[in-house]
């Protein structure tokens, strides 16, 4: 035996009564739980602007055959592999279902705020967009109020401790939000860089496209496509010094691979003809 993968969007075997239903990326958001945790309290689940159901079952299919692979050039055995959407998406919630069974807490949406294990860590409104920072110690709060020009606000009892910033996060919320009003990303990016406080601005998909970070790191490429011409696409994420990625060709026609396959798997031109 090979070894076979089969992805389903509730699984193939040892499912409910979902397995005959048909889903899509927004359907395995909503039904794992996975869109309950994104948003803004008091309003309903957002679903995540990627189609993480799509991409992150993509990822563990690859794991999941390189397992099963490894395991059969050690006993020689292949394997069956039974994936799930569902399954994949539900990976995902580790922390909140540890959470729930362990300390009877319910995921609470929080919008873009990590209030409940960090503060201030928010995205706020600035002059020219919104900007985004993460501080996740006594320390680093401290450079920021050194950045922000408002020191005492270290020294201020609602804010001594990351718990305490927690706990008055709203407040911590008024006392920083007029600073960053008053600035531009840019302006945003150099104060805070320098006293090295984690921060981004909220970029974009035609700025993220043209930033240094990613062309520097070669991640929009070219592809010279027979069916529609040349068209920009992301670039791989994996960089490997003995057998780099390569963009020669485009996402290849129905079945044009499928003869040369079945002649490495040592298929006869009769048999290949049979089954094409």
């Amino acid at each position: 035996m090979t070894v076979a993968l089969s992805i389903g969007k509730f699984g193939i075997r040892h499912t409910s009564s979902l397995k005959k239903l048909p889903a899509y990326d927004n359907v395995i958001q909503s039904v794992t739980g996975f869109q309950a945790m994104t948003g803004f309290a008091g309003t309903s689940g957002v679903r995540c602007g990627s189609a993480v159901g799509d991409s992150f079952t993509g990822m563990n299919c690859a794991l999941a055959i390189l397992m099963a692979y490894r395991k059969k050039l050690k006993t020689g055995k292949g394997s069956r592999i039974d994936l799930s959407m569902f399954d994949c998406i539900f990976g995902i919630l580790e922390p909140h279902i540890l959470a729930n069974t362990v300390n009877g807490e319910n995921h609470q949406r929080v919008g873009n705020s990590d209030k409940y294990l960090f503060a201030p860590c928010d995205v706020y409104e600035c002059k020219d967009g919104w900007f985004s920072i993460g501080i996740t110690s006594n320390a680093e709060f401290r450079r920021f109020c050194e950045s922000i020009g408002n020191e005492k606000l270290c020294e201020d009892e609602r804010f001594i401790t990351n718990e305490d910033r927690c706990l008055n996060n709203d407040a911590l919320t008024d006392e920083i939000s007029g600073f960053f009003k008053d600035k531009t990303k840019a302006e945003l990016e150099e104060l805070l860089r320098k006293k090295q406080v984690k921060n981004a601005p909220l970029l974009s998909i035609p700025e993220i496209i043209e930033h240094p970070q990613t062309k520097a790191r070669n991640l929009i490429v070219e592809i010279n496509d027979p069916g529609i011409g040349n068209y920009t696409v992301t670039g791989n994420p994996m960089f490997m010094t003995e057998t780099p990625a390569t963009y020669d060709k485009g996402a290849p026609f129905l079945g044009e691979d499928t003869k040369r396959i079945l002649e490495e798997l040592g298929y006869s031109s009769t048999e290949i003809k049979e089954i094409i």
